[in-house]
């Protein structure tokens, strides 16, 4: 299939969720065929870079004026035999200068977030959690499990193992060595999901270490710990300071509290929050940032992560975040996602997460 066809058919089969109306290309469509753009796509106006797998498409060149046709311009090129990575540069003259696009798969293009995407409340994510069990037949086992997995999952596409070395998460691909990943694991299920993403990790090229303070008698949370051991990945029964954690560790996972938390902060995590709050090293957030509410979100003090996990869907406390936020935990049913109205992007193909923003 040449370029021309590609766009032609990326333009009626409407293939870019919606977005786009041949109505709002035709003139421009018109405008490159004159050029014979299509036919002939040159290097000053189209071009690629294969060393780094990447295609830059500049709109401007072609005196676009819509988004629209850029992005339509960004499906051909990369159908019509592009592989990688897609970065639109966009000179509009509108609202916005540029829009940017990273596509780790062809298929990334179709994943659409909805602008009124549900947020969970606390009471709601408990009634999903309780029919998953009930009614559905789902195990906590089995849950924590597509969760963790979910979690290490984001953690690798947000900061590759071959891309973080040493403190602070520092940039350093010609270091053979493992980046080591600080998992702080609460009582709950929260901290389940930590210890089985740290497993997780640890086959993705990740040398995770667990702060554990607090091991419910539970035989799945013994079950947990046990694998973690067998794959020698190590428990430290204290917290070490920021400068200690700053200096030995790329990335930070806070797995201490969940949905299910309720302020204040128990005596015994008082300290352990402090502390978190005052890390350089980039935190990466299970479900929920422990300490913040699950519905209104941080207060003054609270810790500032990096990166936020949702699982199942996003909670109230997040509905204003502005980090890296990805969401995981593939398993609600399409029936429970009805009887809740969830407004959930969709997963692609064997995606076990979305990235958000």
């Amino acid at each position: 299939m040449n370029f021309l066809s590609t766009l032609r058919w990326v333009t009626t089969t409407g293939k870019t969720s919606g977005t786009i109306r041949q109505r709002s290309v035709n003139s421009e469509i018109a405008t490159l065929l004159r050029l014979q753009a299509f036919s002939s796509i040159s290097c000053k106006n189209l071009h690629t870079s294969l060393g780094s797998s990447s295609l830059i498409c500049t709109a401007s060149s072609f005196g676009l004026r819509t988004p629209c046709l850029a992005t339509l311009l960004t499906l051909a090129a990369i159908n019509h035999g592009s592989s990688g990575s897609a970065i639109l540069p966009i000179a509009f003259g509108c609202n916005f200068s540029s829009i940017m696009c990273s596509l780790s798969t062809k298929s990334s293009l179709n994943v659409a977030i909805p602008e009124d995407m549900s947020f969970l409340t606390q009471d709601e994510a408990t009634k999903i959690d309780v029919e998953l069990f009930d009614e559905y037949g789902f195990t906590i086992d089995q849950l924590m499990e597509l969760a963790g997995l979910a979690v290490a999952t984001a953690i690798a596409k947000a900061y590759p193992p071959n891309a973080v070395q040493g403190g602070s998460g520092n940039v350093d691909k010609s270091s053979p060595s493992a980046p080591k990943v600080l998992i702080c694991a609460g009582p709950g299920n929260n901290g389940g999901d930590g210890l089985v993403a740290a497993r997780h990790l640890k086959w993705f090229g990740y040398d995770p270490c667990i702060f554990y303070p607090k091991q419910p008698a539970k035989p799945l949370f013994a079950a947990l710990r046990r694998q973690c051991e067998e794959m020698e990945i190590s428990f430290m029964s204290f917290l070490p300071d920021a400068t200690l954690v700053d200096q030995n560790f790329a990335l930070v996972v806070d797995a201490l509290f969940g949905f299910g938390f309720r302020p204040p902060v128990r005596p015994e995590f008082v300290e352990v929050l402090q502390k978190l709050c005052k890390f350089k090293t980039p935190i990466v957030s299970v479900d929920v940032p422990s300490g913040w509410d699950v519905e209104m979100g941080p207060h003054a003090d609270s810790i500032k992560p990096a990166m936020v996990v949702s699982l199942t869907a996003p909670k109230k406390c997040v509905q204003n975040y502005k980090g890296k936020h990805f969401l995981g935990g593939r398993f609600i049913p399409n029936s429970l996602a009805a009887k809740y109205k969830l407004r959930l992007p969709t997963y692609v193909g064997t995606e076990l997460v979305i990235r958000l923003q």
